[in-house]
């Protein structure tokens, strides 16, 4: 394997560690579809759904 191929493979799973870290920090979460978000929204942007609600806090 090629050092550049190593490289990306590296770096994609870098993005997908980041995105999942991001995903468990939002602030809110659709009860349907379980997708997360850091902003409010009225409605889900993924399924539709009007099921979004803050997330619980632990601290």
């Amino acid at each position: 394997m090629g050092i550049f191929n190593k490289l990306g493979q590296e770096v994609e799973q870098f993005k997908q560690n980041v995105t999942a870290v991001a995903e468990e920090q939002a602030d809110y979460r659709c009860l349907a579809c379980d997708a997360r978000f850091h902003t409010e929204y009225d409605e889900c942007p993924e399924c539709g759904a009007q099921e979004v609600t803050p997330q619980a806090t632990t601290e």
